[in-house]
């Protein structure tokens, strides 16, 4: 599965948007998120727009591709609690992402490398392109 750093890395074609790719469409790879994505990259698209650093047909192209992303949407709700428990481990939309990667036993893509030092000590499965 992969959070919205990488899914973001991938769309804008960051620095490890290769890397991501190739992970991403393994036969292996899981395409579940937690719906909490689409608040993630609308909020950084717009930004970006905002900014300047995205034209705004840029942003409109990149968000157009990412409602094509073949994800599973998983409601998030149910992960509340075990994001309340996180809490001190990472941030509460991060949360999300780690507390679906194990209810999954799925290993997790990130972009953010404080995040999977923030994780280190879970049994969790984290890869940071």
């Amino acid at each position: 599965m992969v959070d919205a750093s990488a899914v973001l890395d991938l769309l804008l074609q960051l620095r490890r948007a290769h890397r991501i790719g190739e992970l991403i469409s393994s036969p292996f790879a899981q395409s579940h998120v937690p719906d909490t994505i689409d608040r993630e990259v609308i909020n950084v698209l717009r930004k970006r727009e905002r900014s300047g650093s995205l034209t705004s047909a840029e942003a409109e192209t990149v968000f157009g591709e990412f409602l094509l992303l073949p994800f599973e949407v998983h409601d998030a709700r149910p992960f509340a609690p075990r994001v309340w428990g996180l809490r001190s481990v990472c941030s509460v939309g991060d949360a999300y992402y780690v507390s679906l990667a194990e209810s999954l036993d799925a290993t997790l893509i990130t972009s953010d490398e404080k995040l999977a030092r923030g994780v280190a000590q879970l049994d969790l499965d984290v890869i940071v392109p």
